[in-house]
Order: structure tokens, then C-alpha cells, then sequence
């Protein structure tokens, strides 16, 4: 799993790939298409995997960036899956042409070069607010996406300590949370406890 999964038009892969050394500089773990996606593997699923294990998503705003269909994917995609989504300014663009996911957030500009490590430091901490409640949210994202993809078998339920944990996350977290619980991750919790209480009232011997 990833800290930071990063959108972003290849033009822009310059600064990008500077943008990036500085974020794991500071101890971030950082994924980019054109070093997390091995030869030969499917593209789309590549990527939906990267987002899904990473605790956030940087989304780089350059013209580019914002025309690119498989931007605006890895947007929308970032947004069902209720993750963190962090705007980073490169370049000016009108408001309207932005993904409404982009445009109603806090932008952090890196536009000045005098201004990078300023940046780069608002930016780091945009990615540590309420760390542990966003590595909370990817843990159990990824297993409820798991136990989904298999048919939502019941062996891929949580039990014992995992499961109090799981809910312990999703009772501190409030609906308006950044990232918020999504649907998934509620009906896994919940198939997870409703099928304790029936192993609770099955007979020692049964």
C-alpha cells in the first residue's frame, strides 16, 4: 500500500517526478503509473488498485491534466471510493472546466518555484491530518473490497480483535469525514458482527 497515489497528465511528468522525490523525501511512499504498473498488466485495473491502497490521492490541476479522460477516471474513481483528495496547483484553470471534485477543494498552489518548499510542506501536511483515520479507512476498504470481489464469502469476514478494531474505526469516524466510510465498508462491518453473534449463539458442542 501507498501513501500518496498522484494523477496527473504526462506532459507535466518533469515536475511531477520532482514533486514526488519531495513528498518521499519527507517519508511518504508515493505511486505513479510509470513505476507501479509492471509490464504486460491490465492499465484501468492497475490503477483502480493503486487508488484503492492508497491513503490519498494528489490530483495535479495543469490544462492537461483536467482535459484527460483518464484523469478525470482516476477522479472519479478516487471520489467512489470516499478517498482523501489532495489539488495541487501547477497551472491556472477556469474554475468551470475543473471536476467538481477539484474545484470545491482547498488548492495547494505550486506555481512559484520560490514558493516550492513551502509548498511542499502544506502539502505534507495535508497528507498527515488524521493519518491514522485515513489508514484506517484503507485497510478496511481493501479487505471489504476483497470480501466483494469473491462473492462476499464468509470466510473473508472479520473476527476477534480485527473486527473491534474495524468498528472502533467506524464509530470515531463521522459521516463528513475526509475520508468518510463508504456503503461497502459499512455493510462488511456489518455482515462481519451479525455473523459473530450467530457464532456466539451456536452450541459449544455444535
Amino acid at each position: 500500500m501507498a501513501d500518496v497515489f498522484v494523477s496527473y497528465s504526462r506532459r507535466d511528468s518533469d515536475f511531477v517526478g520532482r514533486l514526488a522525490d519531495g513528498v518521499s523525501g519527507r517519508g511518504k511512499e508515493v505511486w505513479l503509473d510509470v513505476e507501479g504498473i509492471a509490464d504486460g498488466e491490465v492499465f484501468p485495473e492497475a490503477i483502480k488498485r493503486a487508488i484503492e491502497q492508497s491513503d490519498a490521492c494528489l490530483f495535479v490541476i495543469t490544462p492537461e491534466s483536467v482535459h484527460s479522460a483518464y484523469c478525470e477516471n482516476e477522479v472519479e474513481y478516487a471520489r467512489d471510493m470516499s478517498k482523501r483528495i489532495v489539488p495541487v496547483l501547477r497551472e491556472t484553470v477556469p474554475d468551470s472546466e475543473l471536476p467538481a471534485e477539484i474545484r470545491d477543494r482547498n488548492w495547494i498552489p505550486f506555481v512559484e518555484e520560490s514558493e516550492f518548499s513551502a509548498s511542499l510542506e502544506r502539502l505534507v501536511a495535508a497528507l498527515d491530518r488524521d493519518l491514522e483515520a485515513a489508514r484506517g479507512h484503507t485497510r478496511w476498504l481493501v479487505k471489504a473490497l476483497e470480501w466483494d470481489a469473491e462473492g462476499r464469502d464468509k470466510s473473508f469476514l472479520l473476527r476477534g480483535a480485527e473486527l473491534k478494531s474495524a468498528e472502533a474505526w467506524l464509530a470515531s469516524t463521522p459521516e463528513d469525514a475526509d475520508p468518510a466510510p463508504t456503503p461497502l465498508q459499512r455493510e462488511y462491518l456489518l455482515a462481519s458482527r451479525e455473523a459473530a453473534a450467530r457464532r456466539l449463539r451456536l452450541p459449544s458442542n455444535a
